[in-house]
């Protein structure tokens, strides 16, 4: 089991990067994911006001401020989980958003966000831009292994 994909479903705010309103795409898959499993979720669509019922963020920065104002992002580690669901060309600049972000925002100080890149949102600029900008990355699909993820957590807090 991969530790950083455990980190990443500990945290208390997710955001889905890519989130459709059509059924059919992975970015609705997706954010049906986290619903559906009563998580808190954040769609973030340029232009969609909502999806699946949730008020969308247009961008990363847009949610980071809506968290920060509501003191949603004190307390453990990531203080905010991203899953990415976007042509690689977009991906590779919501990185440059989350980083920018974690470098200029006070309210993100010793704070940490974990990136959750699924299938054919990559390609090697974006996994050299995450190596060389030390983002704690995953790779890989929340559909196919994050219930194996949450099964071992919630094994794990019985204990």
């Amino acid at each position: 089991m991969n530790a950083l994909k455990t980190k990443f479903l500990t945290s208390k705010n997710f955001a889905v990067v890519g989130a459709s309103t059509n059924p059919e795409k992975f970015g609705y898959k997706v954010l049906k994911w986290y619903l559906d499993r009563n998580m808190t979720v954040y769609p973030i669509h340029p232009k969609e006001k909502q999806i699946c019922n949730v008020n969308c963020h247009t961008t990363i920065t847009s949610l980071i401020d809506d968290l920060a104002s509501k003191n949603e992002l004190q307390g453990q580690n990531p203080v905010l989980s991203v899953s990415i669901v976007t042509p690689p060309k977009v991906t590779y600049g919501v990185l440059e958003e989350i980083k920018k972000n974690l470098n200029s925002k006070e309210c993100l100080k010793n704070k940490e966000i974990i990136c959750w890149i699924q299938p054919g949102a990559e390609n090697e600029a974006c996994k050299e831009f995450t190596s060389s900008n030390q983002l704690d990355t995953v790779y890989g699909c929340v559909l196919k292994d994050g219930d194996g993820v949450l099964e071992t957590l919630n094994n794990n807090s019985k204990i």
